[in-house]
């Protein structure tokens, strides 16, 4: 299996795609760790539709969701698998890797997926590419993976039922930042409208999604921003998060990458970063951007990927390590887009 560097949207590989999943009798639907509602929304999305076509497969994720997910449609349901050596991974007989196609992000399985020779097809809408597969849909300009799962739908000719519609709807959503961010196109916004004529709720899925936190969440929030630092003349924010800020909260690290929107609101803010650490030496990082730092580039430099606006990592550094070397590297991109 080779890795593809080709944007692939096409009919005629969607069809391929389809014929290649259509001939197991048991897909694994994965996305990578810590999945957003982008990533859930194509795993959900798709066994929903599978389903509709009278067809097995087994969606699932690597840690129970978190509070904030759980609100998403059919996240419930989810598989969790237990370990690299779960008892699922012997029966199926195919793999659909979706909304990253960067082996840092698929650990838990990252081993089993290198030396079983599974089948695997790969749909993703990021720059970062590495993970061989048979087949990569793949199309960086697509505004979120679940657009590109839409569109496999179609040209698949699979029942979109309400369900699926909702599942595809929150992930094209929430990665556009409810068709805020720079990466809403025409097509997401035709999507948009096509989901909602068959069936999802504007007003119910924003209300359900933005304003069914529980109060820890808000009290985390609080303690965070209490702890920002501004950098460079008030263009850098650092939220630096501890493990005992987030025992106190009552909320996982899992919980916490919402806050990181928060720091863009100030003017002379360019980019915002999370580092959260999650303990034995790991910091959790969530980068925004406005988009005068690349925050693909800067995730990719620790070994994690995404969007020019949007990404994230983890590195292998304590909290205070861990800021000084993210402040480094964004200092010195933008002293590089300045020369």
């Amino acid at each position: 299996m080779q890795a593809s560097d080709n944007k692939i949207q096409c009919a005629e590989d969607y069809s391929a795609a389809t014929q290649m999943l259509m001939s197991w009798e048991l897909p694994l639907l994965i996305a990578h760790t810590n999945p957003d509602g982008d990533a859930l929304g194509c795993i959900v999305g798709l066994q929903t539709m599978l389903k509709s076509a009278g067809r097995k497969s087994v969606a699932a994720v690597y840690a129970n969701p978190s509070q904030h997910q759980r609100s998403l449609t059919g996240v419930s349901d989810i598989h969790v698998l237990s370990s690299k050596s779960d008892p699922l991974l012997e029966k199926v007989d195919g793999v659909v890797v979706m909304d990253t196609c960067a082996i840092a992000q698929l650990t838990p399985v990252a081993d089993w997926l290198k030396a079983e020779r599974v089948p695997r097809i790969v749909l993703d809408h990021h720059s970062t590419r590495d993970l061989p597969a048979d087949l990569h849909l793949v199309d960086t300009s697509a505004s979120s993976a679940t657009l590109m799962l839409y569109r496999w739908a179609r040209s698949a000719g699979w029942e979109i039922s309400k369900a699926a519609a909702r599942s595809i709807f929150e992930g094209l959503a929430t990665d556009t930042g409810w068709f805020r961010f720079s990466n809403t196109s025409a097509e997401a916004l035709r999507t948009a409208a096509d989901l909602m004529e068959l069936g999802v709720d504007l007003d119910e899925t924003n209300q359900r999604i933005y304003n069914q936190d529980p109060a820890s969440l808000l009290r985390f929030s609080a303690q965070a921003l209490s702890g920002l630092e501004l950098h460079d003349d008030d263009s850098i924010a650092l939220l630096c998060v501890t493990e005992q800020m987030t025992r106190d909260a009552k909320v996982t690290p899992d919980d916490t990458g919402h806050v990181v929107n928060y720091p863009l609101s100030v003017a002379t803010v360019g980019v915002s970063g999370l580092l959260v650490d999650w303990g034995n030496g790991v910091t959790k990082c969530s980068f925004r951007s406005k988009g005068g730092v690349d925050v693909a580039k800067l995730a990719a430099s620790f070994g994690g990927g995404g969007h020019v606006r949007a990404a994230g990592a983890r590195i292998e550094a304590p909290l205070d390590d861990a800021k000084s070397q993210v402040l480094a590297c964004i200092r010195k991109q933008r002293e590089g887009n300045e020369n």
